[in-house]
């Protein structure tokens, strides 16, 4: 990874071209990650003018499928450019804040905004949902080992409430993943050790944390809007209770078995891990546990 990523980083056109190639692979494999890796990458280390180089050539097959009117495939091409898009606006505001916390709330920022924009234009995006998962569930034979159809209604209308804000938040999720890789592989580079202290120092500010609660508590309403926007708001505390969890680890090397059992709940059982972990962030705004608590403390 070292000899790959100076190789990208000493030629822009290069890198560009290496980026281009696996967008076009993206086509018949799954591999437009490492677009977006490569495009973080140079955005963290050289700023936004070396990597609107990049952007442009991953542009170009999307303007040769409009051309040639392959809609079908630019549709798919689409998600690959704003991917790379959002990427892009959050590793410049890490490149020149060295904030994770601000990038977190921005992307919640952002998260709301796109929700709200969705109910807007789709009055009925609920509808929408509740088909889409009959449908799922219909085509599932999984489903029916969890007996999942005995309260199948009530189930899908819960589910439908917030399905919007969890697809946000499963997108960003996955960005801010690649994000944190794209950082990890420039501080191998340039500064080994940086993204361990960086990140576990996220701590999300006390505004924040004051909206979080009053939207907890805006949910009495049961406003289908605020229950949507929901999971996105929880999702800078989550990366904040996780932050912490990755301190404790650093600081007591036998807590590695903890953090092992958090990430194994938080992808069988994601939705109670993350209130969990963002119960633990939003505490953490309040009360900073690495100034309180000596466990959170580095000897």
């Amino acid at each position: 990874m070292q000899s790959t990523g100076r190789y990208l980083l000493a030629d822009n056109v290069r890198a560009a071209m290496f980026a281009l190639g696996c967008a076009l692979l993206a086509f018949f494999f799954p591999i437009g990650f490492i677009v977006t890796l490569i495009l973080g990458l140079v955005t963290l280390q050289k700023g936004y003018k070396a990597s609107l180089v990049i952007l442009a050539f991953v542009l170009l097959p999307a303007i040769a499928l409009v051309v040639t009117q392959h809609f079908s495939f630019f549709y798919r091409f689409n998600l690959l450019l704003i991917q790379c898009s959002i990427v892009f606006t959050f590793a410049l505001i890490l490149r020149y804040t060295a904030s994770w916390q601000l990038v977190l709330e921005v992307a919640a920022a952002v998260g709301v905004l796109l929700i709200g924009m969705i109910h807007i234009i789709f009055p009925d995006i609920r509808r929408t949902w509740v088909g889409l998962i009959n449908d799922y569930f219909l085509t599932n034979t999984w489903t029916s080992t969890f007996h999942l159809s005995t309260y199948s209604t009530e189930f899908v209308q819960h589910l439908a409430t917030i399905a919007t804000g969890g697809f946000i938040f499963f997108v960003f999720f996955d960005i801010i993943i690649l994000l944190i890789l794209a950082r990890w592989w420039q501080t191998t580079l340039f500064s080994p050790g940086t993204l361990q202290l960086e990140f576990t120092r996220i701590r999300i500010s006390k505004a924040s944390a004051s909206l979080l609660i009053i939207a907890s508590v805006g949910l009495i309403w049961q406003s289908n809007w605020l229950t949507d926007i929901y999971p996105v708001l929880l999702f800078p505390f989550m990366i904040g209770g996780l932050s912490l969890l990755h301190l404790l680890v650093m600081n007591k090397r036998e807590m590695v078995l903890l953090i092992a059992i958090v990430y194994i709940a938080l992808f069988l059982l994601t939705f109670f891990t993350t209130i969990i972990l963002a119960i633990i962030g939003l505490v953490d705004s309040f009360y900073n546990f690495r100034k309180h608590c000596i466990l959170f403390q580095s000897r």
